[in-house]
């Protein structure tokens, strides 16, 4: 009996991310939506999501950094592709491989100093050979100022394998705390307070740094 990948039996839960055009982003939905019924018969199962903890594929027209964009990195193992793989998916109504699809938008990686090459391998890694997600173990409050959504950043916390408290009564010494203001001169505790760019970097490089980044 002919073996199939886990991509070829499970449910895909897809999620929409950088369609700026409102009408474009209804009509790739549509488009699952459409088609949901011979998916479901024919490949276990289709669904629309926005929620970046159970997507299965993340369908992008262009690079666009976002809270769902950096959960999704965050996560790993998460195919990051074209339209076209739902495009011909649908025309061929069969399944295709989503790592032929792969994002490319090389003015994108230019412009947000994005490496796609290199989020593809850790998105492709055996999962027995990844490293512990990035923030496993931190502690985070997001401090009132910061750009993120609290709704979103706790999305992206968990996602990378974190934990964002509510308040800062009995906190851990340690707590990261998220703001776009950071401390202007260095005191005890101020190496905790990191903004956006810090953030972005941790998830894009999977790194920990522990130095205020610019």
């Amino acid at each position: 009996r002919q073996r199939t990948s886990h991509e070829e039996t499970s449910k895909r839960c897809i999620m929409f991310v950088g369609f700026d055009d409102v009408l474009d982003h209804a009509f790739e939905k549509q488009r699952v939506e459409m088609y949901a019924p011979w998916f479901a018969v024919s490949s276990h199962g289709v669904c629309v999501t926005t929620d970046a903890r159970c997507c299965t594929h993340l369908v992008m027209p262009r690079l666009k950094m976002s809270a769902k964009f950096l959960s999704v990195i965050a996560r790993g193992g998460v195919p990051i592709v074209s339209p076209n793989w739902l495009k011909d998916t649908v025309q061929k109504k069969k399944w295709q491989d989503s790592d032929s699809y792969w994002l490319e938008d090389a003015e994108g990686e230019e412009r947000l100093n994005i490496n796609l090459e290199s989020l593809k391998e850790r998105a492709t890694s055996d999962p027995l050979k990844l490293s512990a997600p990035v923030f496993q173990g931190c502690t985070f409050y997001r401090h009132e100022s910061f750009a993120m959504k609290r709704d979103e950043i706790r999305v992206l916390i968990e996602c990378a394998g974190g934990i964002l408290l509510t308040e800062t009564h009995g906190a851990p010494a340690d707590m990261i705390i998220l703001t776009n203001v950071l401390p202007k001169k260095k005191s005890e505790g101020s190496e905790n307070f990191k903004d956006i760019h810090w953030l972005k970097r941790c998830i894009l490089e999977n790194v920990l740094p522990r130095t205020r980044v610019h």
